[in-house]
């Protein structure tokens, strides 16, 4: 998976694409989540410093990961390619 290098991200959640002009806010988890990817970090790294930082069993952090990496890639602010 691969996060654009050309869009803006804070931590607190938002996201701007520059290209299309379009906003975006993600929840705590979504952000916390798409740090991770935009930092080129791995499914297992995920998994293990979401269940330290959130309190959650590594099969619900592993769902939650996949469900918010598939809503990424559904607003195009994810591929499922790398270039």
């Amino acid at each position: 998976m691969k996060v654009s290098p050309d869009l803006f991200f804070d931590e607190r959640g938002f996201i701007f694409d520059p290209d299309s002009g379009a906003t975006y806010s993600l929840n705590r988890t979504g952000a916390f989540v798409f740090k991770h990817l935009k930092g080129g970090g791995g499914m297992e790294d995920m998994v293990r410093l979401l269940v330290d930082a959130f309190d959650v069993n590594p099969k619900t952090a592993r769902a939650d990961i996949r469900d918010i990496m598939q809503q990424l890639v559904g607003l195009g602010l994810l591929s499922e390619a790398a270039d």
